[in-house]
């Protein structure tokens, strides 16, 4: 009887031993989730900015004509327009 009883109370502390240790890897795997995605969003973030700045054209003096604006083209290129909008060689 107390053999019983013993047993039955080392089966309950193993059960609740397991679902603790089974609840603390959740926890893990969520904790991962977020750093995941946190990381994710800071990258996007990033970048983000990037394109910005790749966007401001800065216009740049020319020795011989006005200032030009060095703007990308879609082939990953880029071409020259003075700042009032023409297109230069």
């Amino acid at each position: 009887m107390m053999q019983m009883k013993a047993a039955e109370a080392q089966k309950k502390k193993l059960k609740q031993k397991m679902k603790k240790k089974l609840k603390l890897k959740k926890l893990k795997q969520k904790m991962k989730k977020k750093l995941k995605l946190k990381k994710l969003k800071q990258k996007m973030k990033k970048k983000k900015k990037t394109k910005k700045k790749q966007h401001l054209y800065q216009c740049y003096s020319n020795s011989n004509s006005a200032y030009l604006i060095r703007v990308n083209t879609v082939d990953k290129g880029y071409r020259w327009k003075n700042c009032l909008g023409k297109d230069q060689a």
